[in-house]
């Protein structure tokens, strides 16, 4: 009995830890470095309360969209940034899928998509070197792509 429930908790941890989605992976590669980071973490409750305060003549759309995201994780530096934003692109290959890229003087960035179908993605992901910051944001969750594209062309008018 004692090992059934040894390889039951094996599994369960093992289950745990792949579905880690890429910031928490991320942040586990490079825990030597934390002291380079700041982290803001949005968890489903924080999500919850603004679509309460969102009232009743809110957009029911993005309403929806808020609804269906699991998670929101940002993740800056403003030391070894380079560094940073190099390893975070390199580990993106493979599971995830380059929707946009913006290369400047100035500026880089990334955005991935992970299990993306019919315009809904589990995971969004966007990786951003500017100057000397870098900047990486996860979003989590099932996400409309096409209300995500709404909602940066509403943030980027303000």
């Amino acid at each position: 009995m004692k090992k059934i429930i040894t390889t039951l908790v094996f599994f369960g941890l093992c289950v745990m830890v792949s579905a880690q989605d890429f910031s928490n992976n991320f942040l586990e590669a490079n825990k030597d470095k934390q002291a380079d980071f700041t982290i803001v973490n949005v968890t489903p409750s924080m999500l919850k309360m603004i679509v309460d305060q969102m009232g009743s003549e809110a957009d029911a759309e993005m309403k929806t969209f808020i609804q269906n995201i699991k998670g929101f994780r940002m993740v800056t530096a403003a030391n070894n940034s380079k560094n940073h934003y190099n390893s975070a692109k390199s580990s993106l290959s493979g599971q995830y899928e380059e929707l946009v890229s913006v290369d400047n003087s100035a500026k880089n960035v990334r955005i991935y998509t992970k299990d993306a179908k019919n315009n809904v993605a589990s995971e969004v992901i966007m990786l951003m070197l500017e100057n000397t910051k870098f900047t990486l944001i996860d979003i989590s969750g099932k996400i409309d792509l096409n209300q995500l594209s709404k909602l940066s062309t509403i943030v980027s008018k303000m």
